[in-house]
């Protein structure tokens, strides 16, 4: 309802962009200010964890002095709609950390070399970008987010934990070269519940097959 407007080249006042394809980041939704005056002073686009100073929100609910928006197609309130946004805001965006805040906060600086996204600091395998996108430990070796493989008679699955805000997708190949998404229910990256037990599952196929796994910032 807003990205048909609010993207690049859109239509839409201010700098944020709505699209379903781009991460929470790149949306620029997230602790993003307004090119006009707020209604009410400190009120941002998306305000983690309070939703009556975030002016989307405002904005699709017709609240707190904000115009109602989208401004075509209905005169109507979509409260359902508004009260999901408002759960998103207050509950799932809350926790929300850009990999910079990360970065200063697990290594105290923002220009350090160990804090570089390709640096591996605690020597896992795994770069300090993959420990922020998996949610670990970048200090500890043995904390890192890794899926799990196994054959089930003519079947393959993999087991993973779910990242909440991230998006985690399969991909399969039996080149190494050429990649594609892995076929099977559930591999649709729709971020999953965190902390719960995932899998994935598809019949064996013919010949070599590669598998690698996609995190995405959702």
């Amino acid at each position: 309802n807003c990205s048909y407007c609010h993207q690049a080249g859109g239509t839409g006042g201010g700098n944020w962009d709505g699209r379903s394809l781009l991460t929470l980041a790149q949306t620029g939704m997230i602790n993003g200010a307004p090119v006009d005056a707020p209604v009410q002073p400190g009120d941002l686009l998306v305000k983690p964890g309070q939703a009556d100073h975030s002016i989307i929100y405002n904005r699709l609910a017709a609240a707190n002095g904000y115009s109602r928006m989208p401004p075509l197609a209905t005169r109507e309130v979509d409260f359902e709609g508004a009260q999901l946004l408002a759960d998103w805001v207050a509950g799932e965006v809350s926790p929300y950390t850009s990999y910079d805040e990360w970065r200063l906060a697990e290594f105290g600086s923002s220009v350090s070399a160990q804090g570089a996204p390709d640096f591996d600091a605690d020597g896992d395998g795994v770069a300090n970008r993959l420990e922020y996108l998996g949610h670990s430990d970048p200090h500890d070796s043995s904390d890192f987010w890794q899926p799990v493989f196994r054959r089930d008679g003519n079947n393959v699955a993999y087991d993973f934990i779910g990242l909440g805000d991230r998006r985690v997708r399969a991909y399969r190949s039996d080149n190494l070269r050429d990649w594609t998404p892995w076929q099977v229910p559930g591999n649709d990256g729709i971020p999953a519940s965190a902390g719960d037990l995932h899998t994935l599952e598809g019949p064996v196929g013919v010949g070599s097959e590669f598998f690698r796994f996609k995190v995405e910032e959702r």
